[in-house]
């Protein structure tokens, strides 16, 4: 009977352990599914900190956060954007609308790039300031954007006062490996690209008809994926004219007066597409040829002297082609790093400068040369 009961005893203690141990697995998987919901409360606290109410960056106190294109300076606490295809590249985590305010001394159009994409509108900046809105109804996440100007330095001067997200302004975007300098006159600044049809007695020069975004030299950055600057102005060249390109070249922007350019990021390649207007007015080759070498020169002074230089010439005219080749040849050919790239005439846009699709055969072209040469090391 004894042992019976010691059995008993025995089977009961045994139960009881088991059922302590299968409470104390129970609690722990209670501890862990707490820690769980404690690690997702974390992630949504760590989503939620994201302030998505309205905030206005000033521009010349931002640069931190915004990556600038082209040539540029602070006037009037605001980012200068004069030059053709010049303007800000930004990253913002937003949601909703996207706006930046502008100052312009004259109407001009921008183009804007959402998220990578070309947005088809042409964005029109009037004279005075003004908010553009280039987004809307955003999606709440991290966006990009890019704000070039398609007019011509002539046309207006033109800055960057603020932009206003639902949002926070992120980094700036990092520079791309490589930097293109592109050097030119109308061909390079997009005149005469933009029109319906072609109407004779029509000035194609205005800023309606102007996009630096479509050019050759836009199209060539875009195609190899590298950072750009266009020193480019309408009707100018060499040798030609009061000014000249070359006596400017220094300067941030001339029409805003003597401040000189840095030169702090050197360009790994310079292309020059000059010519046209010296050819048109009947420069001599004797005197195109000394300024031309003169020029080169300098921009290798600038930039380092072993700065490749791509020349490019026959987009409009002859362009002193010879004198071109001559140059190339005197200072040294290839060798010297120093490169003259004929491409396909075209005079189908406005007022007989080349259309777009003449833009884009010359992009294909340059880009093909610079990857045959290897020219972006």
């Amino acid at each position: 009977m004894i042992k019976r009961i010691s059995v008993v005893i025995l089977m009961l203690v045994t139960m009881a352990t088991w059922i302590l141990s299968a409470c104390g697995d129970a609690t722990q998987d209670d501890n862990d599914t707490t820690k769980a919901t404690e690690d997702t409360t974390v992630s949504e606290t760590t989503t939620a900190e994201t302030d998505y109410s309205e905030k206005v960056y000033k521009a010349a106190s931002s640069l931190d956060l915004i990556k600038v294109v082209g040539r540029s300076n602070i006037v009037q606490q605001a980012i200068t954007c004069d030059w053709p295809a010049s303007g800000i590249e930004f990253e913002v985590n937003c949601k909703g609308n996207v706006k930046v305010k502008i100052r312009s001394d004259a109407s001009c159009y921008f183009t804007v790039f959402v998220d990578g994409e070309r947005q088809n509108a042409r964005y029109l900046a009037s004279a005075g300031e003004i908010n553009l809105v280039i987004a809307k109804d955003l999606p709440e996440g991290k966006h990009t954007f890019r704000l070039l100007k398609q007019s011509r330095v002539i046309h207006s001067m033109t800055s960057i006062m603020s932009i206003t997200v639902n949002g926070v302004l992120l980094d700036a975007p990092q520079n791309k490996e490589h930097y293109i300098e592109f050097i030119g006159d109308s061909i390079t600044a997009g005149y005469g690209v933009i029109y319906d049809q072609l109407v004779s007695g029509v000035n194609y020069g205005t800023y309606e008809h102007n996009d630096a975004t479509q050019t050759y030299a836009f199209l060539t950055a875009e195609k190899l994926g590298v950072d750009y600057s266009m020193f480019a102005v309408s009707g100018w060249g060499i040798s030609c004219g009061n000014t000249t390109i070359p006596q400017i070249y220094s300067k941030i922007n001339w029409r805003r007066g003597n401040d000189e350019y840095s030169f702090e990021r050197k360009p790994d390649l310079v292309v020059i597409n000059l010519g046209t207007n010296d050819y048109g007015k009947s420069i001599t080759a004797v005197k195109f040829i000394a300024d031309s070498k003169a020029f080169i020169n300098s921009i290798r002074e600038k930039n380092g002297n072993d700065i490749p230089i791509i020349w490019v010439y026959n987009m409009m005219n002859d362009g002193h082609q010879v004198a071109i080749r001559q140059v190339i040849s005197d200072m040294g050919g290839e060798g010297a790093g120093l490169y003259a790239l004929s491409v396909e005439r075209d005079r189908s846009g406005g007022s007989n400068h080349p259309s777009i699709n003449g833009h884009k055969k010359a992009a294909d072209a340059l880009t093909d040369f610079i990857k045959e040469k290897n020219l972006l090391k």
